[in-house]
C-alpha cells in the first residue's frame, strides 16, 4: 500500500484517530483507560504487581510502535502498489465509512467517563472523577454479603469481632475477612441513603509518583510514534524492514511468530509430518484408517478368504475322497473284479469242463513235472500267471466259437 491517506481520507483520519488512542495520546479515550491500568497496576496491594507494570509497559510501547507503523506504512508513505491497483483505490461506502467516524467519536470522548481524581482535583472538577465507576458501584455492593458469608464462616461478625469460642486459628482471616466486609457494608449504605442526585466522592490524597507514571506512559506513545516515523516514513518499493537489517534470526522469529503456527501443525492439526510420523488429528485420522483398512476390513476380507478355502477344501473332499474313493471307488473296484470273474465265468458247460481239466492237467504236472521246471516256474510266477491267464483266455474264445456254430437241421424225407 502506502500513499493512501490523500486516497481514502475519512478512513485515514478515522484510523489516525484510532491510533492515537490506543497509542495512549492525552486527552483521547486511550490514554485514560492505559493510564488507569497503569497506576493501579503499580499501585495496587503496597505494590505486589509491580512486575506486571513492567509488562504492561512493554506492551504500551510495542503497541503505539506497531499502530504507527500501521499508519505509515498505509496512509503516509510513498505508494508501493502498481497503477493499475492505485488507479482503482476509492474510498468505502457510507455503510463503512459511518461506522467508523461513531468509533472515531467514541475514541475522542468515551475516555471522560473515566477521568481519573489527579486530573479532576486540581482542577476542582470533582463532579468528573470516574463516573462510570461511580455509575456501577452499587452493582459491586453484592461483594459485600459474600465477604460477611466468608467472616462468619471465619468466625467473626460483620463487625470484625471474634465470635466468642471460635476457633484462635481462624482469628487473623477472619478478622480481615470482617473489616472488609464492614466497609462495603457501610459504603453500600451510604450508596442507598445518598440523593439522586450524582454526589461528588471524596477527595484523597495524590501521590506525585502518579503523575510521574502518567508522564512515563505518554513518553511510551511518543518513543512508539518516533521510531515508526523514523523506520517506515520513507518506505519504498522493495524497502526491508529495519530488523530484518540489523538482526535477521530475531525478525525471522517475529515473522514466522514464534514458529506458533509450525507447532500446532505439528501437535494438533497434523499438516505438517514429524519426519516420517503426522500427529494430531490427520495422523489419528490415518491411523484409524489403517486400522480400519488393515485390522477391520482385514478381518473381514480374511473371514471371507477363510470361508472360502474352507469351501474348497470340503468340495475337494466331497468330490475326491467321498465321491470318488467312497462311493465311485467301490463301483470302480467293483466293476473291476466283474471283468476278472467274466474271464472265468462264461455260463457255458464246456468252459466249466475245460477249467477242470486244466486244474486236473495242473495237479498231475505238481506230481509229475520235473522239480527243476516247478522252481523256474515259482521264480517266474508272474510269467507264469500271465501264461495261464492266456491260455484260460484262449480256452475261453475257443469255446464261445463253438458255441456259436449253426447246427445242421436234417432234410426231411420224401416219404415225411
Amino acid at each position: 500500500m502506502g500513499g493512501l491517506s490523500s486516497k481514502i481520507k475519512t478512513t485515514y483520519r478515522t484510523m489516525l484517530i484510532g491510533t492515537l488512542a490506543i497509542a495512549g495520546v492525552p486527552f483521547l479515550s486511550g490514554f485514560f483507560s492505559k493510564d488507569e491500568i497503569l497506576w493501579q497496576t503499580w499501585s495496587r496491594n503496597n505494590g505486589q504487581f509491580r512486575a506486571l507494570w513492567v509488562v504492561a509497559y512493554i506492551a504500551a510501547l510495542m503497541t503505539a510502535f506497531y499502530m504507527f507503523r500501521l499508519i505509515y506504512l498505509t496512509f503516509l508513505s510513498k505508494p508501493r502498489m502498481s497503477h493499475e491497483v492505485e488507479h482503482h483505490i476509492h474510498e468505502s461506502p457510507k455503510s463503512m465509512t459511518i461506522p467508523l467516524i461513531v468509533l472515531a467519536i467514541g475514541a475522542i470522548f468515551t475516555g471522560y467517563l473515566g477521568v481519573p481524581a489527579s486530573l479532576t482535583q486540581p482542577l476542582h472538577l470533582p463532579n468528573l472523577t470516574n463516573r462510570f465507576e461511580a455509575f456501577l458501584e452499587p452493582v459491586f455492593a453484592v461483594e459485600a454479603h459474600g465477604a460477611t458469608t466468608t467472616a462468619a464462616a471465619l468466625g467473626a461478625n460483620e463487625h470484625g469481632t471474634l465470635v466468642e469460642g471460635t476457633n484462635a486459628a481462624k482469628a487473623t482471616e477472619g478478622e480481615q475477612a470482617a473489616t472488609h466486609a464492614s466497609a462495603v457494608n457501610e459504603a453500600a449504605k451510604e450508596g442507598e441513603n445518598a440523593p439522586a442526585a450524582v454526589h461528588a466522592p471524596a477527595a484523597h490524597e495524590i501521590e506525585p509518583l502518579e503523575y510521574i507514571l502518567m508522564g512515563a506512559s505518554i513518553f511510551a506513545a511518543f518513543i512508539g510514534w518516533f521510531f515508526a516515523r523514523r523506520a517506515y516514513q520513507s518506505a519504498d518499493k522493495g524497502y526491508k524492514e529495519p530488523l530484518e537489517v540489523a538482526a535477521p534470526p530475531v525478525y525471522r522469529m517475529l515473522f514466522n511468530k514464534y514458529w506458533v503456527d509450525e507447532l500446532y501443525d505439528y501437535l494438533f492439526t497434523g499438516r505438517r509430518k514429524l519426519g516420517p510420523v503426522r500427529l494430531g488429528v490427520q495422523g489419528l485420522g490415518d491411523a484409524l484408517w489403517k486400522f480400519d483398512a488393515n485390522v477391520v476390513d482385514g478381518g473381514v476380507n480374511g473371514t471371507g478368504w477363510a470361508t472360502k478355502f474352507a469351501g474348497t477344501v470340503s468340495n475337494w473332499w466331497d468330490k475326491r475322497v467321498i465321491d470318488g474313493l467312497l462311493v465311485n471307488g467301490a463301483a470302480i473296484v467293483t466293476r473291476v473284479l466283474g471283468y476278472v470273474a467274466r474271464l472265468v465265468q462264461w455260463g457255458l458247460v464246456q468252459w466249466y469242463a475245460l477249467v477242470m481239466v486244466a486244474g486236473l492237467l495242473g495237479l498231475s504236472c505238481y506230481y509229475f513235472v520235473p522239480p527243476a521246471y516247478v522252481t523256474w516256474l515259482r521264480a517266474h510266477w508272474i510269467l507264469s500267471f500271465v501264461l495261464l491267464i492266456v491260455v484260460v483266455v484262449m480256452g475261453g474264445l475257443v469255446a464261445a466259437m463253438s458255441s456259436e456254430r449253426p447246427t445242421a437241421t436234417p432234410k426231411p424225407s420224401m416219404g415225411d
